[in-house]
């Protein structure tokens, strides 16, 4: 009951924040009367967000598996890949560390550079939470929560500049040097957002190297999205059902092979489940309805002892090397 009634406080309270949220970014910093309230907004959204985010994983049964793990119908694949997750968990660390520096701090007592560098980790922070958004996007609930921290960083980025523009420098035109003419573009806060957004790039390339050495792939933020499967970056497919595994006919069965040798396609449907498809099955299925058209009378005698013998046989395939072995049997009936 008790965590019934925080849940449904949260979900009334998300519209609101929401709206809060964008009438912050919309608005000058200095027309805003209660800046402590401003905070707890933020921080409420980080942590109501946050823990309705993970009740609603777990209501959708979204798990930790990665995408070749056999799961029930019931659940899905997790959106982010295992093997990738400490690279992202130290990017956002990283781009923690940037919104700490910009909220926390007196702005207009920090150098331009300190400034410029912290946005760049919050820009590589808000790119993150962009691909969770795209991944993810089909899940209106964590959508609006990722909505949410991409408004707070984006307000948190034109605060710093509009703030630090009342202490624009004074600097002498007549001095032409490039270490001038550098150190005016970087005091000018209204370059700071594009400066940072370049800054990101070779700072998340050492943050990417840096974590190479510790064994993650250089490409550890790209797999992250497509190393998975039922997501809107996913690249692979998933492993089959667990309760629809005994019922498989042979084709759908040898699917579950390794992946290289019995070349699974994409995900189908069959009897309401979500069933693994490569070459051989489309081909079984396309040729058996022709001789369901042609000659009824045969495909009936030909389902039926498919039918017979094929449940039993298929029960005994509980490896993806008994598998192979029967996709390489039906390869010259496909």
């Amino acid at each position: 009951m008790v965590l019934g009634l925080l849940v449904l406080i949260g979900v009334l309270c998300v519209p609101f924040l929401s709206i809060l949220n964008i009438i912050y970014l919309l608005t000058d910093r200095r027309r805003r009367r209660h800046p402590k309230f401003e905070t707890f907004v933020e921080i409420l959204t980080f942590s109501l967000g946050g823990f309705l985010a993970y009740i609603y994983l777990d209501y959708q049964h979204i798990t930790n598996a990665d995408w070749s793990v056999s799961i029930f119908s019931n659940y899905v694949h997790t959106p982010i890949a295992a093997q990738s997750r400490p690279t992202l968990q130290v990017l956002f660390l990283v781009a923690l560390i940037g919104y700490l520096i910009l909220k926390y701090n007196q702005i207009k007592q920090l150098p331009p550079l300190v400034l410029v560098f912290a946005l760049a980790n919050l820009y590589i922070g808000m790119g993150i939470t962009l691909l969770c958004l795209v991944q993810m996007l089909q899940k209106i609930p964590l959508a609006v929560y990722f909505i949410n921290v991409l408004l707070i960083g984006f307000k948190l980025i034109v605060t710093v500049v509009r703030v630090y523009q009342d202490k624009l420098p004074e600097i002498d035109s007549q001095q032409t040097s490039v270490i001038t003419r550098l150190k005016s573009l970087i005091q000018n806060a209204s370059n700071w957002p594009w400066i940072a957004f370049i800054l990101a790039i070779p700072l998340l390339g050492v943050i990417i190297a840096v974590l190479s050495v510790f064994g993650q792939a250089p490409d550890s933020v790209i797999k992250a999205w497509t190393e998975t499967a039922d997501w809107t970056l996913s690249e692979k497919i998933s492993a089959p059902d667990l309760a629809f595994h005994d019922d498989h006919y042979l084709c759908t069965v040898a699917a579950m092979g390794h992946r290289k040798l019995v070349k699974s396609q994409r995900m189908g449907i069959r009897a309401g489940r979500k069933i693994v498809v490569n070459r051989q099955l489309c081909i079984a299925n396309a040729f058996e309805q022709i001789i369901q058209e042609k000659t009824p009378k045969v495909h009936y005698y030909i389902r039926r002892v498919y039918d017979r013998y094929g449940y039993p046989i298929a029960r005994k395939i509980n490896s993806q090397y008994t598998a192979d072995l029967v996709y390489l049997i039906m390869k010259p009936l496909e």
